[in-house]
């Protein structure tokens, strides 16, 4: 997305609204009302806002004006609030989604986790449920309503757990405790998104494993004169306390079963 007034013609929008991971200022033409908001091609992080973006683009509809919604590729954020205006004009969930990607071609509206948010707006549809999604995302589906993993973060979690798994059973009770150190670590540095933008980076189990390996690289000892149960709570206590700050500044889930369980977040 460019801030350009080369982008959009002269006099071919009453209104553009920009959605960007990063406020910013953005350059429109002479005559033409410029809107930004602020929100990640990610985790929906506040629904309330779309409905009202959407409220707010359905009635400069009907009062005849022209509006340009956009995002960096014009796929998902661009496509999640187009849909949702449709729908606040009458149009079920399904059909808005469907017109949404005929009319963008590509890969429009790919990011199944507004797909699945959008399917539970508007007036009850006995087709809302059957909003096809892309090939490549079918399969995670389950398994990100579940434990809030895509197939790639569940594998490189997976790798991750071996790794860790194998280094104990080599090493033993001086590998857990600096581990669960590097883990404490890793938990810390997963945090600092979650408290200032909420969002979560992805693959936070191979984060952790970093973390472990620059623990180790220093050579510390003192974790070792610890005992495991000791640790085996740290960890357990560090866990915990990251799942509870994932929890809390991810509004949506907890949203009931109207939402799903974060998704992975880092910006682009």
């Amino acid at each position: 997305m460019s801030g350009s007034r080369a982008d959009i013609p002269a006099g071919d929008f009453d209104r553009v609204l920009t959605l960007c991971a990063e406020r910013k200022k953005v350059a429109v033409p002479d005559g033409t009302e410029a809107h930004v908001w602020r929100i990640a091609d990610s985790e929906l992080e506040d629904p309330d806002r779309v409905r009202e973006w959407a409220r707010r683009i359905a009635d400069w509809m009907a009062a005849g004006e022209t509006v340009l919604v956009r995002c960096a590729a014009g796929l998902n954020r661009s496509g999640l609030v187009i849909a949702r205006a449709l729908i606040e004009q009458g149009m079920s969930p399904r059909d808005a989604v469907l017109l949404v990607r005929e009319q963008r071609r590509g890969d429009a509206l790919n990011n199944p986790w507004f797909v699945e948010w959008l399917r539970h707006e508007g007036p009850p549809a006995a087709d809302a449920s059957r909003i096809p999604l892309p090939r490549e995302v079918v399969g995670p589906q389950p398994f990100v309503r579940r434990f809030g993993l895509d197939l790639p973060e569940i594998a490189s979690s997976a790798i991750a757990a071996v790794i860790s798994g194998g280094l104990y059973l080599r090493y033993g009770h001086p590998y857990l405790t600096r581990g669960v150190v590097g883990d404490l670590v890793g938990f810390a540095v997963l945090a600092v998104p979650l408290m200032w933008q909420r969002v979560r980076f992805r693959h936070e189990a191979m984060v952790c494993l970093v973390g472990i390996g620059v623990v180790h690289a220093t050579g510390m000892n003192w974790p070792v004169a610890v005992s495991s149960p000791t640790w085996w709570m740290a960890f357990t206590g560090g866990l915990g306390a990251y799942l509870a700050v994932r929890w809390l500044r991810l509004p949506s889930t907890r949203a009931g079963r109207r939402s799903i369980w974060p998704h992975a977040a880092v910006r682009r």
